[in-house]
């Protein structure tokens, strides 16, 4: 605990070993996509998809602004911006169509 604490106030994060030992077998790109929420995930995907935010709002049934709101809090967990969000849903499409469950050839309304 007192390693934890040391690297926390030198501004380092610090993951337990269950944690490493937890995601070791992960794929990098697996493991940035256990941050997110269902919802964030849902976003994602549609951006991946190419769509744009209202086109994201419409077929998430939200609000443009929480379609932004959702984009700031990925872009947060990942500490990226908007274009490298965007390389990255669409490189791991697949990869979020499975966590979401969706068929590969659906053209999908995530609700």
């Amino acid at each position: 605990m007192k390693l934890a604490w040391q690297k926390i106030e030198n501004g380092q994060k610090y993951y337990s070993s269950d944690l490493v030992g937890e995601i070791s077998g992960m794929e990098e790109e697996e493991v940035i996509l256990s941050r997110f929420t269902r919802r964030e995930l849902e976003v994602l995907y549609r951006i991946g998809a190419g769509d744009e935010n209202e086109a994201v709002a419409k077929n998430c049934h939200i609000s443009d602004g929480t379609v932004k709101k959702h984009m700031s809090n990925i872009s947060n967990k990942v500490d990226c911006g908007r274009r490298q969000l965007v390389i990255f849903a669409y490189r791991n499409q697949q990869r979020i169509a499975d966590k979401l469950k969706i068929g590969p050839q659906k053209r999908v309304r995530i609700q």
